[in-house]
């Protein structure tokens, strides 16, 4: 059998004619493939950019907590070094907020993306069944 094509077709207004197009089903999903790969590239590269983010953030936050625990080990002021650490907590505390929030656009984007992905992988199906009835009526006609 050979290669599945969409059939498409409509009639020249003001004459008894008719203008159609053929183009073969894999070159119309194509660009839904492609679409689909970039976006699960684009999901995958910004969460593994988010977690280096994260990591990198951890690190920060953690060395000056150490340096100042050890700093202030023999000190009596441990008031101040309360308070130093409240600050860190509450940076830390900030930083994964934004994070959080980072995270939850990407995933907006991402239900986004699918979404209009999903919404013309239905209009394909909705063409190739039009498609097809056009073509077994034309089939129809001919036979």
């Amino acid at each position: 059998m050979g290669e599945e094509k969409y059939l498409a077709y409509a009639p020249i207004a003001g004459t008894p004619w008719s203008i159609g197009a053929n183009v073969s089903v894999s070159e119309a999903k194509a660009q839904l493939r492609t679409f689909a790969w970039i976006s699960i590239i684009t999901i995958v590269v910004v969460l593994i950019v988010a977690s280096f983010a994260i990591l990198l953030t951890a690190a920060r936050i953690a060395k000056p907590a150490g340096s100042i625990y050890d700093v202030s080990k023999g000190m009596d002021e441990q008031l101040t070094v309360a308070n130093d650490t409240s600050a860190v907590v509450r940076q830390m505390s900030a930083s994964i907020q934004q994070i959080a929030a980072n995270i939850s656009e990407v995933a907006t984007q991402s239900t986004q993306a699918a979404t209009k992905a999903n919404v013309g992988n239905k209009s394909v199906d909705k063409a190739v069944s039009q498609m097809a009835s056009i073509e077994q009526t034309v089939l129809n006609s001919a036979g």
